[in-house]
């Protein structure tokens, strides 16, 4: 690969990849609908969602907060944004696959919760997809949800339940 190809390959991975909180849809049809966000366009629908990835890691309670306020220092102004929610495979994989090229961290929090009367989505919407790992969901591991992005294990991909109280990096 010649140095002129990779450094447009960088340019393209880094400006596809510096960001991930799920935002609400995007409206505009211009092609930075995400101001410099991540992006995902749904194959199905061709709804276009925005993602901010924080590499600094947070409690689940605070990453889901800091998603709401997108760190404005003002906490009356609501961005609307939650934490991942992710209805299919394809999805999964895009994040995992995000996420192991920007940190290579080991697990990453996803909105997904549980509230003792079953699971919900930070977001509200309906939970039509899983992949949970072995021997979870398991609330004994803890009421939240993180996905394992171990490179070269099986788990890579697979949701695990985890203490709220720990951090770690989010979607």
């Amino acid at each position: 690969i010649s140095l002129i190809s990779a450094m447009i390959l960088f340019i393209v991975f880094t400006s596809v990849l510096l960001g991930l909180c799920r935002s609400a849809p995007a409206q505009s049809t211009f092609n930075n609908v995400c101001d410099g966000h991540s992006n995902y366009t749904d194959p199905q629908t061709g709804k276009i969602t925005c993602y901010f990835f924080e590499m600094v890691a947070y409690s689940w309670q605070e990453a889901e907060q800091v998603c709401q306020y997108s760190g404005s220092g003002n906490p009356t102004v609501h961005y609307g944004a939650h934490l991942a929610s992710i209805h299919d495979q394809a999805f999964n994989t895009f994040l995992v696959y995000l996420v192991t090229y920007l940190d290579f961290t080991a697990s990453f929090y996803i909105g997904l919760y549980d509230t003792r009367a079953g699971y919900s989505w930070t977001d509200e919407s309906v939970i039509d997809y899983n992949n949970f790992g072995p021997g979870n969901p398991n609330p004994n591991l803890g009421s939240c949800f993180t996905v394992k992005t171990y490179p070269n294990d099986s788990s890579r991909g697979k949701w695990f339940n985890s203490d709220c109280n720990q951090v770690h990096p989010y979607v």
